[in-house]
């Protein structure tokens, strides 16, 4: 319901994750855009990010900086950094004005929701507890991607477009039904080729590319 006050009534699931923060752990997320690497003609995805844990500023929290969803900033890809979390490695080239940053602070259950330009990143786990969240990026159908791109789902509406390939159903049963279809996702993947064209200028990159 609160997606659709931001997309209107037709919304695919366009990919999920978790993401989890061990505790006093090293891992973080740099600084990014997630707009750059799905080259979306259109920035009509909005990421729900659903608080597992809490979220804190020790735990490592989300942290965004206000009004940057209207900026096209330059991103590098220079590789997967070992505590990076996202696996491209992409990372702002421009400097961000940390000052400026919002801590994005939740309750287990809490919900943020933030626009696929707007520059995030979070530090390290400095607590003795898991920080856990689950992103759910939502995308209008009407969209197109020039990035490839695995199935979604339907979830609200009419897709009246067929840019994408969509799943009947999401998989379901047991927890050993849903394990296989995600191996059996993975085996598939890598034939699909998932790259960006040279004239788009960006990296050929792992499907699990988001938010933290």
């Amino acid at each position: 319901d609160y997606v659709e006050d931001v997309l209107g009534p037709d919304i695919l699931v366009h990919q999920t994750s978790i993401f989890s923060k061990r505790p006093h752990g090293s891992a973080y997320v740099s600084w990014h855009q997630d707009g750059d690497y799905w080259q979306l003609e259109q920035p009509d995805l909005v990421s729900a990010w659903v608080a597992l844990t809490e979220s804190t500023v020790e735990n490592g929290c989300m942290r965004v900086v206000p009004g940057t969803h209207r900026q096209a900033l330059a991103h590098a890809y220079p590789g997967l950094e070992a505590n990076n979390m996202l696996p491209s490695g992409v990372q702002l080239e421009d400097e961000v004005d940390e000052s400026q940053a919002v801590d994005v602070v939740l309750k287990p259950g809490d919900i943020s929701l933030h626009h696929t330009n707007l520059v995030h990143g979070s530090g390290p786990n400095g607590s003795a507890g898991y920080r856990t969240g689950f992103a759910i990026r939502y995308l209008a159908p009407h969209v197109r991607q020039q990035r490839a791109h695995y199935q979604n789902v339907l979830v609200r509406g009419e897709d009246r477009h067929g840019y994408y390939d969509l799943l009947e159903r999401p998989p379901v049963g047991t927890f050993e039904s849903c394990l296989a279809a995600y191996q059996a996702f993975n085996d598939q993947w890598p034939k699909k080729q998932y790259v960006l064209s040279e004239e788009a200028g960006g990296p050929a990159g792992s499907a699990s590319d988001g938010a933290q």
